[in-house]
């Protein structure tokens, strides 16, 4: 074929609009991606719908392949502009070259982008074919969210956070339930665009796959649960509003210290103190005390830790404020287990006394992080990744109660979230969650906030107050309708001071749990 032959194929109007489309839609993902990027709030969140809506859109091509690589561009874009500060982290904790950092980003987002690729598939078999009834779509979305592995679980519904009226019903549904009322709107409106638009000739379906009013039905019933999901969602707002009580309210501070420094706890005690009023429960971030003996029951005596301790050793200098119960947070091991563990990393609640009244072993381990998949079959992993010792988690979600009767329910870290790990400590009797974050690693704030993001909807999941106390940020109080009622600047010293209300009656969703992913998955 001549040379001029072969570009008039090339630029044939049909590949040039596919083109164009692909284009695109990529500039959608990397819109959307964008939104993860900003604060919550109405203009970010209705962004982010909006590009998700042009994303169910534009993405449903001639074929199902066409349609599942459109969404695969798409699914890339988000993740490569909302986590682009993952490959300096790789490249600096695994202490490899940058450009290798990157080649693992890559591998990672295109492994968790396989989930769109099939999204493709499938909408363009509801939108195009119309072989598939349309609420499969947000279905699959949210049954994909829930059980594809992924380092960061983030969902559509994170990027609603600032809509504080619609994100109360999460007590219901979780964060997924949110997440497939927003997809079946999108879902809805594209639906309905698609039965009032004209169909080209050439197109190659037949019109009797569609009708006038066929995406009626199901876009009648979405603004009805919309309606009644701002309802609701106001009703609860007014109803989890209340002023201060000093008969029922605990006073509460959070220290945010980097506990990578040597001597931190010196630095954390020396915050401590400076609190007054004394609060009723002062919390230290992970990390913030040292490694010890699972058998270790007090405080009292130096030499007593000492003796039951592994480097780095320490002890709690000094600190002991009448009527005040620190959780603090270290490593413990079993007095067996050898130099390269198991170790666990573990919360210690701590009375005015010094005694040990509560242990709590984190639940979930950080992927790449604290373990590699796979390092059991292969422990050279492991030393890959500068992962020198052995982690262990727990598996224990039974809050820990202070001499006061108060029961908190501890997470550490990364159990944050996973939305289990709070339903299942608050559905035990838990009054009050919180958490303890290391982040000494990330050095960009926007990680910082993300992970905070990611977290902040458990408060509501669970009707109780959250507070985060992390050593570089974001350390804040949390409550149980998402607001955020104190907070303080990442990477800073500071202490975050407030007060809670125990709570003990139970949501539906922390009774039940995802409701909608057990219904989606059972019809599908």
């Amino acid at each position: 074929m001549p040379a001029d032959a072969k570009n008039v194929v090339l630029l044939q109007p049909g590949r040039m609009n596919d083109l164009i489309l692909l284009i695109a839609i990529a500039i959608c993902g990397l819109l959307h991606g964008y939104c993860w990027l900003q604060h919550p709030g109405i203009v970010t969140g209705t962004v982010a719908w909006m590009t998700w809506t042009l994303i169910l859109g534009l993405g449903t091509g001639k074929s199902a392949r066409s349609s599942g690589m459109r969404w695969f561009v798409a699914g890339m874009g988000v993740r490569v502009v909302a986590f682009h500060w993952i490959p300096g982290v790789v490249a600096e904790n695994y202490e490899i070259a940058y450009p290798v950092g990157w080649l693992f980003f890559v591998l990672m987002i295109a492994f968790e982008s396989l989930t769109w690729f099939f999204l493709g598939i499938v909408s363009f078999q509801v939108f195009r074919r119309r072989a598939i009834p349309v609420w499969v779509v947000p279905s699959l979305v949210i049954v994909f969210d829930q059980y594809w592995p992924r380092v960061f679980p983030w969902t559509m519904a994170h990027t609603l956070i600032g809509f504080g009226t619609l994100i109360q019903v999460v007590d219901l549904g979780g964060v997924l339930g949110l997440t497939w009322l927003m997809t079946a709107i999108s879902c809805a409106i594209v639906r309905i665009v698609d039965d009032y638009s004209p169909r080209p000739a050439h197109d190659g379906f037949a019109d009797n796959v569609r009708t006038g009013h066929s995406g009626l039905g199901f876009a009648v019933t979405v603004l009805i649960l919309f309606g009644a999901s701002l309802a609701y969602g106001a009703y609860q707002q007014s109803n989890w509003t209340f002023p201060a009580d000093p008969t029922q309210d605990i006073r509460v501070a959070a220290v945010q210290v980097d506990t990578s420094w040597v001597r931190a706890e010196e630095r954390l005690c020396e915050l401590s103190e400076t609190i007054v009023p004394a609060p009723d429960l002062v919390i230290w971030p992970e990390s913030s005390l040292g490694v010890y003996s699972d058998k270790l029951d007090h405080f009292k005596n130096d030499d007593y830790v000492y003796e039951r301790s592994r480097e780095p050793h320490c002890s709690l200098p000094g600190y002991a404020v009448a009527g005040t119960t620190l959780l603090g947070c270290g490593v413990t091991f079993a007095d067996d287990a050898p130099l390269e563990g198991p170790y666990r990393n573990t919360s210690l609640l701590i009375d005015d006394k010094h005694m040990i009244v509560g242990k709590y072993v984190k639940r979930s381990l950080l992927p790449f992080g604290e373990y590699v998949p796979g390092q059991s079959i292969l422990p050279a992993l492991r030393h890959f990744a500068n992962i020198d010792r052995v982690r262990e988690c727990g598996n224990d979600s039974e809050p820990m109660s202070t001499s006061t009767g108060l029961k908190i329910g501890a997470m550490i870290c990364y159990d944050d979230i996973n939305p289990a790990n709070a339903r299942e400590t608050v559905a035990r009797g838990a009054q009050l969650l919180t958490v303890q974050v290391n982040a000494a690693d990330y050095d960009d704030p926007v990680a910082l906030r993300q992970h905070c993001l990611l977290a902040r909807l458990r408060s509501v999941e669970n009707r109780r107050f959250f507070i985060r106390c992390a050593s570089t940020g974001v350390t804040c109080i949390i409550s149980p309708v998402g607001s955020v009622e104190a907070e303080c600047e990442p990477q800073t010293e500071a202490i975050v001071t407030g007060t809670v209300r125990p709570f003990s009656k139970k949501t539906i969703f922390s009774r039940f749990g995802d409701i909608p992913v057990y219904v989606s998955l059972g019809l599908i």
